[in-house]
């Protein structure tokens, strides 16, 4: 998994007086399931078409398969498979006249997984798009996506409208399609506990820029909240760790610090007796994400912690 399917450097992109993205720096291995978060109007949707070569950059470069998106080729496009926040399809099309529509675009296109999906799913019977519920909607686009054989998804808000039934046929044919093809996936989505099933590595925006990047396993293992005393001072907690957010809650101090070892805690209550034996937990997906976009101040640069 060296290969970087997606690579950005200092990417950005401006509407007018708005930085909607800047200085966005990623690298997606080949065969990742890599998470793209962040709040609304965060930046993520405008990556992702940057990405797509939808829109163009105002600086900064992006690859993906080794190339600028704006120029790709016949094949290698047919590499990639892309779901947007709002995607739609002609209101008269039926889900067997679209699924026969990508088999004669997609080479690759893998018949029997889609009609598959279509069961489990529920849309064998299902009439023109017009007519179908939001979630059966977005069940049909992803399985456009998902059985056109491509080597990267990049898929916006994939699970938005789908119910917990259909969530989990998602996330199973996810994993599938990542296990058994490399098949490499960059997908935001509010929903951080299912993300938190599937994905090996994240990005976190704030305002636009990346704030954290990282394998999703080693951030979690090394992001706790500490619960100090009243007395603690923050410079002293910022000589031992980097601290994502500090504030008073009831009678003590809660610092959410994102490097934690046992040493530099042992250093931390040495340096003042007061802070005798620290309180502490753990963070998953959900919790550190939002300690991180509410933090109070956080300066990672959007270096890999």
């Amino acid at each position: 998994m060296n290969e970087s399917v997606i690579h950005t450097e200092g990417l950005s992109r401006r509407f007018e007086k708005k930085q909607a993205v800047a200085e966005i720096v990623l690298d997606v291995p080949r065969g990742a399931i890599f998470g793209f978060l962040g709040q609304n109007g965060a930046g993520k949707t405008t990556t992702m078409r940057l990405l797509m070569g939808h829109l163009h950059p105002s600086s900064g470069v992006v690859r993906i398969l080794g190339h600028d998106p704006r120029w790709l080729s016949r094949a290698d496009r047919q590499r990639v498979a892309y779901v947007s926040e709002n995607m739609n399809l002609p209101r008269w099309i039926r889900p067997n006249e679209a699924l026969a529509l990508n088999a004669s675009l997609y080479p690759n296109w893998e018949a029997v997984r889609a009609r598959d999906l279509m069961n489990r799913f529920g849309l064998e019977e299902a009439g023109p798009f017009a007519t179908l519920s939001k979630g059966q909607k977005r069940a049909l686009c992803l399985v456009l996506a998902l059985c056109t054989g491509a080597d990267l998804l990049i898929l916006d808000e994939p699970a938005s409208g789908l119910d917990a039934a259909a969530r989990r046929v998602f996330l199973d044919a996810l994993l599938e399609s990542n296990r058994e093809k490399e098949c490499t996936v960059f997908l935001s989505s509010h929903l951080l506990t299912d993300l938190e099933r599937v994905v090996d590595r994240v990005a976190i925006l704030k305002a636009g820029r990346k704030i954290l990047d990282g394998e999703l396993e080693e951030l979690k293992d090394r992001a706790r909240v500490l619960h100090l005393p009243a007395s603690a001072k923050r410079e002293t907690v910022e000589r031992h760790f980097r601290v994502a957010s500090y504030r008073k809650v009831a009678e003590d101090v809660r610092a959410t610090i994102l490097d934690f070892h046992e040493d530099r805690l042992r250093a931390l209550c040495a340096e003042d007796p007061a802070y005798g034996c620290v309180e502490m937990h753990g963070l998953n997906l959900e919790d550190l994400f939002v300690e991180l976009v509410t933090g109070d101040h956080i300066e990672t640069g959007g270096v890999v912690v």
